[in-house]
């Protein structure tokens, strides 16, 4: 018994050392992209800008797929509850060719065994800075599940970042068709 799971362990480290990584596709030139990445709250006006976790990997994400990210301050748009004015805002903001809106905000849902479930809900925006009806919407929601009661919407983003990072680049490559 004991052999054989030490030559199971061999093969599978062996055979895991011969597979390779998926090719990130990225784009032909530089594109820079402005990317706004705000945090809304369901019970208040407030809108601030997404953790610093979200925000650094989806620029990871996109300058893996040579499109050079610009955040954007989304700190004045406390006014613009719309997804609409927002993107054209980012628009005015920015002399990037394409725009990126990501727009998030997280909910309690329950706790279960110990653990505090939340729902993080993404609305990704991509579009071109000089055609703002044609862009392309995904929304998705994360489940995830903190362990703290004093863990809020800050600490579930973080949770979701990486969700939220594959998302976000898998929808960045279907508008560009990468």
């Amino acid at each position: 018994m004991l052999i054989s799971l030490m030559l199971t362990s061999m093969l599978t480290s062996t055979l895991s050392g011969c597979l390779k990584q998926a090719q990130i596709p990225q784009a032909a030139a530089p594109t820079p992209v402005a990317v706004g990445a705000v945090m809304e709250y369901l019970d208040a006006e407030t809108v601030e800008a997404v953790p610093d976790a979200l925000s650094s990997a989806v620029g990871d994400a996109l300058t893996a797929r040579n499109l050079p990210p610009t955040l954007v301050d989304a700190a004045s748009w406390s006014d613009a509850r719309n997804s609409q004015l927002r993107l054209q805002q980012l628009g005015e903001a920015s002399d990037a060719e394409l725009l990126l809106l990501l727009e998030t905000h997280a909910e309690f849902f329950s706790q279960l065994s110990g653990q505090f479930r939340w729902t993080v809900s993404v609305r990704a925006t991509v579009a071109t800075s000089v055609d703002l009806e044609g862009a392309v919407v995904e929304e998705f929601e994360v489940p995830v599940f903190l362990f703290n009661y004093n863990e809020r919407e800050r600490e579930a983003l973080e949770a979701a970042t990486p969700t939220i990072e594959r998302k976000v680049g898998g929808l960045v490559e279907q508008f560009l068709g990468l």
